[in-house]
């Protein structure tokens, strides 16, 4: 049982990674031609796409935190656990957990 769950968190974490790097490229993509060179894509859709990774990116972090068997303030520290904003995002986060569940089963 848990070589199935590390293979469901090495999973998240690729995805994970593949997103930071989305990430990186669609910073560049939001500046100035000045200073990225070529643009390869619209700077508002760089822009956006940016906001909407950036909310999916914490809800998976948070739902690798949990599957790692930590708390929503291990994982992000900035607030007490007994109010912390993640909580609203619990439906969310589930989704995103059960998902990775069902890749390996």
């Amino acid at each position: 049982m848990e070589t199935i769950e590390k293979i469901n968190v090495s999973v998240l974490k690729n995805d994970i990674k593949k997103l930071v790097e989305e990430q990186k490229f669609l910073k560049n993509q939001r500046k100035t031609e000045h200073l990225v060179g070529e643009r390869k894509i619209d700077f508002r859709l760089a822009a956006y796409k940016h906001m909407a990774n950036r909310e999916k990116l914490r809800l998976m972090y948070a739902a690798y935190g949990l599957m790692r068997g930590k708390k929503f303030s291990q994982t992000e520290n900035h607030f007490p656990e007994e109010n912390h904003p993640l909580i609203k995002y619990i439906d969310q986060i589930s989704k995103i957990i059960e998902t990775y569940n069902k890749i390996e089963k």
